[in-house]
């Protein structure tokens, strides 16, 4: 698969990538939701993973506007936020 990481922890994006290709997958990153956003639309990818809090526009911001331009690609969130406001925002802007 071909996947879209949206995440600015320089540490983190290291281990999901290190898990991520050693699963076989093909993984494509970025530190800022504008440039998540950019990519999304740009490039065909298999799951974005997107981080809520970027700099840039936000996981939300940038899944909201990748419907709006009609981008079907499925969309998981990776975030420390767990509230419910937050679960349900991320699946109102069509993420999972």
């Amino acid at each position: 698969m071909r996947l879209l990481l949206a995440e600015d922890d320089p540490e983190l994006t290291r281990q999901v990538v290190a898990c991520l290709e050693k699963a076989g997958h093909e993984v494509a990153c970025c530190d800022r939701g504008d440039a998540a956003l950019a990519a999304a639309v740009q490039k065909a990818f298999d799951v974005v993973i997107l981080d809520v809090n970027m700099p840039g526009m936000n996981g939300f911001q940038v899944v909201e506007e990748m419907r709006a331009k009609e981008e079907i690609v499925p969309v998981i969130f990776l975030t420390a936020r767990d509230g419910v406001v937050d679960r349900v925002r991320g699946l109102t802007a069509g993420g999972g």
